[in-house]
């Protein structure tokens, strides 16, 4: 899976995101020196946690034949700083809103979303790897 991300002299922020025949938008809001033309790649990171545990849960319903009816997920980004270390600590708090179910089905509910794909990537080990190219302009 590639993802690609352009970025032109004289587009500021404005990054322009491709994977597979999708094209979007990344920008950064007014205040953070943006064009606020798309999501700022920390939403997209939220973004994709709140979409893949749509989807898990989705497939999960399917697969026992439960209704889930309507639901949302909202998940919000906090960043801090530790004191001691001066790290930058990311946490994000993802919540399940849905109508009328039981307390034991909301608990089996968070048990299943705490298993989507993305959630098990940004709880596991994670390995960056970064490379230079140099390219020829025609």
């Amino acid at each position: 899976m590639d993802i690609w991300a352009t970025s032109g002299q004289g587009d500021g922020l404005t990054t322009t995101l491709s994977c597979r025949q999708h094209t979007f938008i990344a920008d950064e809001p007014l205040e953070a020196g943006g064009k606020d033309l798309g999501p700022s790649p920390f939403e997209l990171l939220a973004s994709s946690l709140a979409a893949c545990t749509s989807m898990t849960l989705r497939v999960y319903a399917a697969h026992k034949n439960i209704n889930l009816g309507d639901f949302r997920v909202r998940v919000r980004v906090l960043r801090s700083c530790d004191p001691n270390t001066k790290a930058s600590l990311l946490s994000l708090e993802r919540d399940l809103f849905f109508s009328n179910k039981k307390p034991e089905e909301l608990n089996k509910y968070k048990e299943i979303a705490e298993k989507c794909p993305i959630h098990m990537a940004l709880t596991g080990k994670v390995f960056i790897e970064t490379r230079t190219f140099c390219e020829e302009k025609p």
